[in-house]
């Protein structure tokens, strides 16, 4: 601005545009408060608003329901279909879910594939399962992705308020506690809060730092079961099987608990590949020791399966181990060749038309049909002990027996009866033309060690009762 009768200023102004500033306020206050994927509330913004419902409740004698939701095995959808199209399932599940709340109602994505849903008011135990059966039902339809639908489940754990927690924090944690508890049971499964939750999670943390340790510390060892020739008694096949001995302990823990308890924590894929490399690792050893004859299998479990590498890595590990296809072979059950991703199936034929030896573990336990035996590519069925145990007695159980040893054979695929104990059993299979068998009776799971002097042993490859 200039004077009235001078070209001297009297006043600068300066026009600064601040509006990028005021977005950046506005980016930074949503990102604090916001999930940035859902738009949801995040953890923190979503306590503050629990607080404010819990007292609300508090004054009004009202009860409220929380429901800390997991989806089941994210992260291998994730590695199936890309983060991508996971990221877009995500985003869709929080639509549904917000769909139907009240005003009152509370909804925050957690953590990655974690939600968390809260219900003021609620009171009667009915009005609860009344409001788990709608988030059910969001879950159950299919949802759209970019190679056609995918169904979901999640892991559902419930608290209640006032009876399981006084403050968000409380309540929240509780319905976390109920959740993990919940995941045992399976996709799906559904939990309320309990005390001794809680008391047995604390246990599985335990337990999962000390597997962790295991691997770290070499505590892991694989001991082999043979598979021998129902006709020659000769030793076809070894069956590798995790074994887990802490250094403190004169014991075995049990592969019933802590195998369930690592496909849960994650920990599946460490132990899965320590098991692919100990077992190549010893089969090439084997090999140069001139044992050329038997074949070393290796189980793989559902989590492992599907995670999209993990075939290749066992075509690395042969590779780095100098063995060809046929020295080492896959087991599997029927479920997760049923629930394999495309991709996978490609790759098992792939493996199989290399020479890869595919069993079916555990068959007969699994699915209900056996028509997808024509369309997957497999070499070996092993018919589940539970049949072997009464066959002799149940004509059931021998009509299940003779059937799967039919079949197989129909379909050009080699048999395996497991759990054979007895004599009684072997003369039975015998007599249905069974092809292989392993059980007690004809040798227990050993280490390395104990299966070198047995097959060094001109005796040891003809199978007798140990």
């Amino acid at each position: 601005m200039l004077g009235e009768h001078t070209d001297s200023p009297l006043m600068f102004c300066v026009d600064v545009d601040l509006s990028d500033q005021k977005r950046a306020h506005r980016d930074l206050a949503f990102v604090t408060h916001f999930d940035t994927l859902t738009h949801l509330p995040n953890r923190n913004a979503f306590e503050t608003e629990l607080e404010g419902a819990l007292e609300s409740c508090l004054r009004r004698h009202a009860g409220l329901a929380l429901i800390y939701l997991d989806v089941d095995r994210f992260s291998e959808i994730n590695d199936a279909l890309g983060y991508e199209q996971g990221d877009r399932l995500l985003v869709e599940l929080a639509r549904r879910l917000g769909q139907e709340q009240r005003l009152t109602d509370l909804i925050s994505r957690v953590s990655t594939d974690e939600f968390v849903l809260a219900f003021p008011g609620v009171n009667q135990r009915e009005d609860v399962h009344r409001l788990i059966g709608k988030v059910q039902q969001a879950l159950r339809r299919p949802f759209a992705v970019a190679n056609g639908e995918r169904r979901i489940s999640a892991a559902l754990g419930v608290s209640l308020f006032p009876e399981n927690g006084l403050s968000a924090r409380e309540l929240i944690r509780n319905a976390d506690v109920a959740k993990n508890r919940a995941k045992l049971d399976g996709p799906g499964g559904l939990q309320f809060f309990q005390q001794h939750h809680h008391d047995e999670l604390i246990r599985e943390q335990r337990m999962v730092e000390q597997l962790e340790r295991a691997i770290e510390h070499r505590e892991l060892s694989l001991h082999y079961q043979p598979q021998v020739s129902v006709a020659s008694g000769r030793i076809e096949n070894l069956e590798a099987l995790l074994r887990w001995q802490p250094r403190d302990s004169s014991a075995f823990v049990s592969p019933g608990e802590f195998i369930p308890l690592a496909e849960r924590s994650g920990l599946i894929h460490r132990l899965g590949d320590w098991v692919m490399e100990e077992a190549c690792r010893q089969q090439a050893a084997w090999r140069r020791a001139g044992f050329t004859e038997s074949r070393v299998d290796i189980n793989l479990s559902g989590r492992q399966m599907l995670r999209s590498d993990t075939l290749a890595r066992f075509e690395a590990c042969l590779a780095r181990h100098g063995l060809t296809p046929r020295d080492v072979g896959i087991e599997l059950t029927e479920n997760v060749l049923i629930e394999a991703e495309p991709q996978v199936l490609e790759d098992l034929r792939r493996l199989y038309h290399r020479g890869v030896r595919i069993a079916i573990d555990d068959f007969g336990t699994g699915y209900s049909s056996l028509s997808y035996l024509k369309h997957f590519p497999v070499t070996a069925l092993k018919v589940d002990r539970t049949f072997m145990r009464d066959a002799a007695r149940q004509p059931e159980d021998r009509a299940i027996m003779e059937g799967a040893i039919f079949i197989g054979h129909r379909l050009g695929l080699e048999v395996v009866a497991e759990g054979v104990e007895s004599a009684e059993q072997l003369d039975l299979i015998r007599e249905m033309h069974c092809d292989l068998a392993q059980g007690y009776f004809f040798y227990h799971p050993m280490p390395a060690p104990d299966i070198q002097v047995l097959l060094s042993d001109t005796a040891g490859w003809s199978a007798s009762p140990s």
